[in-house]
């Protein structure tokens, strides 16, 4: 499966080309992830990297790799007796559509999001699964900057698990740089 994203990524950046790609570039974002409703982890640090492909100022579509470190959970029994649980790290693969309305100076953004999420746990069984993100975000791209952006974003996970699902909320702050751009 990580070989099958792998391969789409690079297919969607080659074909992005002479599909009439405005602009193609690489960025890196690190930031928190948050468990939404889950007691099974506390919230964590997140990190990784994004390839937007730009076909208008409106409109771009970006593959990521995430991971996150979940942070662990003490839970006390009574009577003086506590255990540290796991949090588990969270790696995902996956393509993000992102609606832009704004000047290319400052920029407001709504994303929707599909990957594949890999929950990995101590003493647990993993969790892969298909997710779903959405999130709005603002991009700031610094007049003089040539191909330099930054962007800040907040972001829901959902990752149905069965009956249930695991969600999270992540804030990120990133950079990109446009690496090619036509006029």
């Amino acid at each position: 499966m990580r070989r099958i994203g792998i391969l789409a990524a690079f297919a969607l950046v080659l074909a992005a080309v002479p599909a009439g790609a405005t602009g193609i570039g690489i960025g890196v974002f690190g930031g928190a992830s948050i468990p939404v409703a889950n007691d099974l982890s506390e919230q964590g640090s997140l990190y990784g990297v994004r390839v937007p492909v730009h076909f208008s100022p409106g409109l771009s579509t970006e593959v990521f790799y995430a991971q996150s470190s979940l942070g662990d959970v003490t839970e006390d029994f009574g009577g003086g007796v506590t255990a540290t649980r796991d949090g588990g790290n969270m790696k995902s693969l996956g393509a993000n559509l992102v609606f832009g309305m704004g000047a290319p100076a400052l920029s407001f953004h709504t994303i929707l999001g599909i990957g594949s999420y890999k929950l990995e746990r101590e003493s647990s069984e993993d969790i892969k699964k298909t997710g779903y993100t959405f999130g709005l975000g603002l991009g700031i791209e610094p007049p003089g900057l040539m191909g330099l952006a930054f962007d800040v974003r907040g972001e829901f996970v959902m990752i149905p698990t069965g009956e249930t699902s695991q969600k999270f909320s992540n804030v990120t702050a990133g950079v990109s740089y446009k690496f090619f751009s036509t006029p």
